[in-house]
C-alpha cells in the first residue's frame, strides 16, 4: 500500500501500475529511464468503459446486420478493444 501510494480507501478496487523503459547501460555510455504511471482508484471507470464497449458492440452488431440470429453463425465477427478505442463512432 505505501510503497504504490494506494488510498487505503481504495484498497479494494484499484490499479496501480508503474512502466519503465530502460537502456542498458555499458561501461562508456549513461543510461535513461522512462516511467510510465498508472493509477485508477475505485472501479468506476472500469463499469463506464464496459457499458461504452457494450453499447459500442450493440450499435456495430445493428449496423453491419449482424443480430439476425438465423445466420448468427455463419456471420461471426469476432471484436476487441482495440477495434472499440479506435473507432471514430466510440462513445464518449
Amino acid at each position: 500500500m505505501q510503497e504504490m501510494g494506494v488510498p487505503e480507501a481504495s484498497l479494494g478496487g484499484h490499479a496501480f501500475h508503474t512502466y519503465k523503459l530502460k537502456t542498458s547501460a555499458s561501461a562508456n555510455s549513461e543510461s535513461v529511464e522512462f516511467c510510465f504511471h498508472h493509477n485508477v482508484c475505485g472501479r468506476r471507470s472500469y463499469c463506464e468503459g464496459t457499458l461504452d464497449a457494450v453499447e459500442w458492440l450493440r450499435k456495430k452488431i445493428h449496423d453491419l446486420g449482424l443480430g439476425d440470429r438465423s445466420t448468427a453463425s455463419a456471420n461471426k465477427k469476432v471484436f476487441n478493444m482495440i477495434d472499440v478505442i479506435s473507432s471514430p463512432a466510440r462513445p464518449l
